[in-house]
């Protein structure tokens, strides 16, 4: 994107403002006329959005104080009011550049631009290794499993990514990174790489049932996995290889010290960098060997090998035995002890470690020695930090190795300026990523790692690394409000395997461990969010329980904690939590203790929770008191974003007790305010209320006969939802798109929807969604079979919905008559449900008439009465529609054919041409055989 700048448009007539256009990239603005346009079309800004954008462009790249922002709106305003008028201007910036957006930063604003393309410099070519990646090229064209196998610091890391920047246009579905040494425990390996490749899943899932899994899911994909680091899982590691290999497109790429052991399994031994022969004296001779070309790069750059550093150079390159990283470590000290003393001490060292370096044995004896020996001329301030980095599992920043490492005698600026020269040492890894992480390689950190466990203030570093993480998801829930998804998950994610390292520390079994116990609960509550956002939210399920049964050990936890874990588990987790869940009881006790405290924060989570339990388990009336207690609650708090709340929760409980009408109000309103994010601290990951509402809208348009308007709202959710959490993908198709594609008999379409409902279900494991998608595929066997289906086997589909989920049951009568359970009848005459009451009657009714018995007749005649009028009453004219066919045809049983038939052709000219759809098509069916049967009668 261009800077900042000024454009004159050529009228000398025109005044200076007018003839003033500030550009940024595609963006154009007009002071003058107070308009802004986007690559030639205008932004819908209101007065203060546009100055509040004005200033933020000219001010582009840098922080704007509140204060500025306030002085350029006409009626200044305090921080939350300005805080709502950047959240218009990101929803308006959103419909046409959803890169470009206002993020808040301390006390004031900053507009964050997308990334300029810049061409990336050459990255430096692998030294001396030419051989195995050609090698290596070949064995991976021939076979779908290869590990590269050699010990610690040989460079198994380097060459396997050296080797995928050229495979790429092999493997059409990409190539997936998986870094093993951020984890420490086998059991994070199936989560970690199942979130990586989409599937998260229990991080105790079955094996067997993992590779049953992830073989449909890549049965048609071509791609090329890189396990990274495995030796300390060798067992985990193989038997993931083995599970992605079920797939016939999918190869896998190892890095190890060892085999992995696992079937299919071909081993490229890495051997050391090319030695130069003894007593080499001239410096080509000695450039010939990859050894020397690798440490001559680390220690003198572009001044080279000079012939006087011959025999320095190769004495030490033999007695480090050509290992990459001893090679680059002894390079960087170079400078700082010079190349003799160097050489002399490192040949002491290696001697003094036990025996000359023949082996492999001896290898890792040697890259142990050139670590403890570059450990041991640090400083004792840089030994500190290096020790203390060993927490972070994966990169991390200079802002949180201050955090983590400072203290009462080193400063987090000193902290920074330690990190910066040791990735001058080589000990710690420069970052390569846009996101500018740093990382110790997996072997400095394990040896850190080792030294740290044995330091006093060991706890204390890592409960700062805990709080660190608190702090960061603390910012990210801010950011949240401000970030589109995509760029706040790409900020954010990165963080998850710190995170999951912080809470198995904070979880760790023992005594005295309820304060770290405490930190691991609210830790928890901090990072479910962002897990849920990342497809993670199963895999942390775990930690949910483990928060639980913390806070259940204390005589008076934290309530708000509490009350948070239980929402998590009871709305998120498609698990039994037994006495861990708070019950319906305990929970209202927690929102009157909430509302005491008078903090809107504390308040809505149990008010969620409460409106989401009443809302799962179809207890609509309850959901719609709920969504009132909310919304009552906004009011008395002058909450904005719990009024918003209140209207969405209170829509969709409106319209499943069947008051439409009242439901598209609450609904339309929800709609014009949704620019407004819902704060993660209000709901761990809200599905986008826009995208709700239109779902909820088309299920009414339909149900009131508006087919085209409800296909296309409908069709418009669905796309929304796409780039949304998965739950909300999995939301529109059950709750909307298959309901109207069945409402229509459209079984190609319902059966297009539901298996993308399967495939995403299967792939982000959502326990909730599974029993929907499988109940649909039994319903749509019934539909699809038609009359050839025996009675006896729709009543048991209805039955086993009935007993999974009332609210699918409700449905299903709406569906076909053939398929009214017993327990939505139940439902239908308690008034605990009311949009399925009218359709519930006429399947009565329906049943009834099959009897042929003159009794049921005309007591399907009542029934079909007062589904008529209920459906009247609410508006929706396609139930309506359809008991007046039931009227019509009931009335030809009775011996008076005519009746109804008026009132048929009434609803159907009401409806409209439209589109086409069954109920139309059969309402029409039937006008015509009454007047096909007319004029034959008249003919007699």
């Amino acid at each position: 994107m261009t800077t900042a700048s000024l454009e004159r448009d050529g009228n000398p007539a025109a005044g200076e403002d007018e003839r003033e256009h500030l550009v940024i990239g595609p963006f154009v603005l007009a002071p003058g006329e107070g308009s802004a346009r986007f690559r030639g079309r205008a932004l819908s800004l209101t007065r203060d959005e546009f100055a509040l954008f004005r200033i933020l462009l000219e001010h582009a790249g840098s922080v704007v104080a509140e204060r500025l922002l306030h002085d350029c709106c006409a009626d200044g305003g305090d921080s939350s009011l300005l805080f709502e008028r950047v959240a218009g201007l990101n929803c308006a910036l959103a419909r046409h550049a959803p890169d470009l957006y206002v993020m808040q930063v301390a006390k004031g604003y900053t507009l964050v631009l997308p990334a300029e393309p810049v061409q990336a410099p050459p990255g430096q070519a692998l030294i001396g290794r030419e051989t195995a990646l050609a090698a290596l090229g070949g064995m991976l064209a021939s076979h779908r499993f290869v590990s590269i196998v050699g010990p610690g610091g040989i460079g198994k890391t380097s060459v396997a990514r050296a080797l995928l920047a050229g495979l790429g246009e092999r493997y059409a579905d990409g190539i997936l990174t998986l870094d093993l040494a951020a984890m420490f425990d086998p059991r994070q390996l199936l989560p970690a790489l199942a979130q990586a490749l989409g599937v998260p899943t229990m991080a105790n899932s079955e094996a067997g049932d993992l590779a049953e899994r992830f073989a449909i899911l890549l049965a048609r994909r071509r791609l090329l996995v890189l396990l990274d680091s495995c030796e300390h899982m060798i067992e985990a590691a193989g038997q993931m290889a083995e599970a992605l290999l079920a797939a016939p497109g999918v190869s896998v790429l190892a890095t190890s010290r060892e085999p992995l052991r696992a079937d299919g399994e071909r081993v490229y031994r890495l051997e050391p960098m090319a030695l130069p022969a003894r007593g080499t004296a001239d410096v080509p001779s000695a450039l010939a060997s990859a050894a020397v070309r690798l440490f001559v790069a680390h220690a003198f750059g572009a001044r080279g090998l000079q012939a006087q550093d011959v025999a320095a150079v190769t004495r030490l390159c033999r007695d480090l035995d050509g290992l990459p990283l001893a090679l680059e470590l002894a390079g960087s000290m170079s400078a700082r002890f010079g190349l003799e003393q160097l050489a002399s001490q490192a040949g002491q060292r290696l001697l003094a470690d036990g025996t000359a370096s023949t082996g492999a044995r001896e290898r890792h004896l040697s890259l142990s020695a050139m670590l403890a020996w570059s450990y041991d001329v640090l400083s004792e301030d840089e030994k500190t930090v290096f020790r203390r980095l060993s927490v972070f599992r994966g990169g991390f920043t200079l802002e949180a190795a201050a955090v983590v490492a400072a203290d009462t005698s080193l400063t987090g600026a000193d902290v920074k300026e330690i990190v910066i020269g040791l990735m001058g040492k080589s000990l710690v890894s420069a970052a390569r990523e846009p996101d500018g992480r740093h990382r110790l390689l997996d072997t400095t950190r394990a040896y850190a790692a080792h030294l740290h466990a044995q330091d006093a203030d060991c706890l204390q570093v890592v409960t700062r690394h805990a709080g660190f993480l608190c702090g960061l998801l603390e910012e990210a829930q801010v950011a949240w409000l401000h970030m589109p998804r995509r760029p706040w998950l790409a900020l954010y994610a990165p963080w998850l395997d710190d995170v999951r390292a912080a809470l198995d520390w904070a979880y760790a079994d023992g005594e005295g461990r309820i304060d770290n116990g405490v930190l691991g609960a609210h830790l928890t509550v901090l990072s479910f969010p962002l897990a849920d956002q990342a497809g993670a939210v199963l895999e942390f399920s775990r930690h949910v329980r483990q928060g639980l049964a913390v806070l259940a050990r204390m005589d008076n936890p934290p309530q708000i904690l509490r009350m948070r874990l239980a929402a998590y588990a009871r709305d998120n987790i498609d698990e039994p939590f037994g006495d861990e869940v708070v019950t319906m009881a305990q929970l209202d006790d927690g929102i009157r203790k909430a509302e005491l405290a008078g903090n809107p924060q504390s308040i809505v989570a149990p008010l969620m929770g409460y409106w989401c339990f009443c809302f799962g388990a179809a207890k609509f009336s309850h959901a719609l008191e709920t969504a009132h207690r909310l919304s009552a609650t906004a009011r008395r708090l002058d909450d904005a974003t719990l009024a918003l709340i209140g209207r969405k929760t209170t829509a969709q409980a409106l319209h499943f007790m069947g008051r439409h009408q009242e439901a598209m109000g609450s609904a339309a309103e929800a709609l014009a305010l949704s620019w407004r994010k819902i704060p993660l601290s209000y709901s761990s990951a809200p599905v986008d209320i826009a995208t709700a509402m239109r779902l909820l809208m088309s299920r009414i348009l339909w149900i009131r006969g508006e087919f085209g308007r409800a296909s296309d709202l409908c069709a418009q959710a669905c796309l929304e939802a796409q780039d949304d959490r998965p739950m909300a993908l999995c939301h529109a198709l059950a709750l909307a798109a298959i309901p109207l594609a069945l409402w229509n008999r459209d079984f190609g379409s319902a059966e297009t929807l539901l298996a993308t409902l399967e495939r995403h279900v299967q792939r982000y494991s959502i326990g909730l969604w599974q029993t929907w998608a499988r109940n649909y595929r039994e319903v749509l066997a019934v539909l699809a079979a038609g009359g050839a289906i025996a009675p006896e086997r729709a009543l048991r589909v209805a039955a086993g919905v009935a007993g999974s989920s009332c609210m699918q049951s409700d449905h299903l009568a709406s569906f076909d008559v053939r398929l009214l359970a017993a327990g939505a009848v139940e439902r239908a005459h308690k008034g605990v449900v009311g949009w399925c009451v009218p359709e519930t009657l006429r399947a009565q009714a329906e049943a009834l008439m099959a009897s042929g018995d003159r009794d049921a007749l005309h007591a399907a005649a009542v029934l079909l009465v007062r589904a008529r009028t209920l459906a009247h009453e609410q508006d929706a004219r396609l139930w309506e529609l359809r008991t007046v066919c039931s009227q019509v045809r009931l009335a030809e049983r009775l011996g008076r054919p005519e009746a109804f038939v008026a009132d048929l052709g009434t609803l159907v000219a009401r409806l409209g041409e439209g589109r086409e759809v069954a109920d139309l098509r059969m309402a029409r069916a039937l006008l015509a055989r009454d007047k096909a049967e007319r004029a034959s009668g008249s003919q007699h």
